[in-house]
């Protein structure tokens, strides 16, 4: 999941993409269902994350 950051921060860097400075990668979340959830959880400390969101995934 955080490998998939840097495809919305390309695609906001480059000249040639329809979301060329269009989006705002500051304010990114990631968010999962059942084991989405659980991944979530794994990704949660990735500083480029502003929040996380759980659906049905268990605690720890």
């Amino acid at each position: 999941m955080v490998d998939a950051l840097g495809w919305p921060e390309d695609q906001n860097a480059g000249p040639a993409s329809p979301l060329h400075q269009n989006l705002d990668t500051s304010e990114v979340a990631f968010g999962g269902h059942s084991r989405g959830s659980i991944g979530t959880f794994d990704a949660a400390d990735e500083p480029r994350l502003e929040t996380t969101i759980h659906v049905a995934g268990g605690s720890f």
